[in-house]
């Protein structure tokens, strides 16, 4: 039986999930190649190099809801306990040096009364608080939500109080959605608190990266693939993909099929043909400034939120990377500060860091910057399925219509790819 040539475009968490996944379920000899523009494969959770420091390009939790991605880890040899501490939910706020919020999960009972103990027993909330918080919970589990229903519109009609939007909806939002509450999509904000925070004991759990990015995912996957007979590219930008009676050409050559694992703006860029119907997307940074001090910053958990501030979290990475006196605080989505020095960026973020955990200045700070971190998550957002070519597949975060972009749902798209790939040709 001739081999089937396949070519997947993009070496982010879509493209090493589609390829995983043709490897794990082929029924027939493959030949396949990926090409990644980029020096390594991870897409856009990579490491940088920050003078003698090497980092990410910007901080990522997981979820134990995150499935697919645990699947693929479980594939490609990861040890999830050699890559995140898995920790039970829990959500703690500051403003100044003042606790103002504390939502934890019980790590023990029915999932439906460790909901339900944790809600009424917020710390920072007055009883009025408890019976909103615990209003909105219920309208979350029982009610259908509306595609083009903003999650401040929910918000409004589940009378939620300013004070507890401030210290919890919005830093919730921000983290999960990266949109702001204004135009961000309540259906897909109930969808991940559903699968996560409300799904049961594991599902709700934090997974806490404990090594670079390239360690989760990029490294492990290249030695995978490489191992069983993937053609790894790096360096090498595909500049178009056209599609031909029974396959696509790939720069001229030819392969019975291709999946394309590129940002939206790459994809409708590299089809010769273009693509009926292709929405408009609009994309939102993600601001992640690092400091390292002379000695750790006390944080009392190793992720905090900071209620009404501009940084929205802070990472103790020195308790999870065991990186001497490095935190890193991170800014989601649009805002004054992206017109900012690189120098003032620094001044405000480190001023409230001293302000809310008593920390002398930092020896050492830089920010990393991710224009186009994800794609927004609106309300009504409109999500392409596939493209008109049979021999084309999509791949990307942003063809999940009921998820953001995380890395749970670049995984997922990558494995759907695959699979109707080889429903075609098996």
């Amino acid at each position: 039986m001739e081999n089937l040539r396949v070519a997947i475009i993009g070496g982010g968490w879509a493209g090493i999930s589609a390829a995983a996944t043709l490897l794990r379920h082929a029924s027939r000899p493959l030949q396949i190649t990926l090409f990644e523009a980029g020096k390594q494969l991870g897409g856009r959770a990579r490491n940088v190099q920050l003078d003698q420091y090497v980092l990410d390009n910007g901080q990522h939790i997981l979820m134990g809801a995150y499935h697919d991605t645990l699947q693929l880890w479980q594939q490609l040899g990861v040890i999830e306990h050699e890559v995140v501490r898995r920790q039970p939910f829990c959500l703690q706020v500051v403003q100044g040096q003042q606790t103002v919020l504390k939502y934890q999960l019980p790590t023990s009972g029915p999932h439906w009364w460790r909901l339900l103990q944790a809600g009424l027993t917020v710390q920072g909330l007055s009883l009025p608080e408890c019976w909103a918080l615990m209003r909105a919970i219920g309208a979350l589990l029982t009610q259908p939500i509306s595609s083009h229903l903003t999650v401040a519109q929910w918000l409004a009609q589940t009378r939620q109080t300013p004070h507890l939007i401030r210290k919890l909806w919005e830093p919730l939002v921000l983290a999960a959605l990266n949109t702001p509450l204004s135009t961000a999509s309540m259906r897909v904000f109930a969808q991940v608190l559903r699968d996560s925070v409300f799904a049961g004991a594991s599902a709700s759990d934090l997974l806490l990266p404990t090594q670079p990015l390239s360690a989760l995912l990029a490294l492990p996957a290249l030695s995978f693939l490489q191992q069983n007979g993937v053609s790894c590219c790096l360096q090498q930008r595909v500049k178009r993909v056209q599609a031909v009676e029974q396959g696509a050409l790939v720069d001229g050559v030819f392969y019975h099929a291709v999946i394309v694992a590129t940002a939206p703006q790459h994809t409708a860029a590299l089809l010769t043909q273009p693509l009926p119907d292709w929405p408009q997307w609009g994309y939102h940074p993600i601001a992640t400034v690092y400091c390292r001090y002379a000695e750790q910053v006390k944080l009392p958990c190793p992720m905090v939120g900071i209620a009404g501030g501009l940084g929205q979290w802070v990472f103790d990475r020195q308790s999870l990377y065991g990186e001497n006196g490095m935190i890193a605080v991170v800014i989601s989505g649009p805002g004054e500060h992206l017109s900012w020095s690189q120098d003032e960026l620094i001044r405000h973020v480190t001023t409230e860091i001293s302000a809310c955990f008593a920390a002398p200045q930092p020896l050492w700070a830089r920010v990393v910057v991710e224009k186009r971190a994800t794609f927004a998550c609106v309300a009504g957002r409109e999500v392409p399925q596939s493209t008109p070519w049979p021999h084309i597949y999509l791949a990307g975060d942003y063809l999940i219509a009921d998820y953001p972009a995380t890395l749970e749902s670049a995984v997922r798209s990558g494995k759907l790819a695959a699979t109707q790939l080889l429903n075609q040709y098996q």
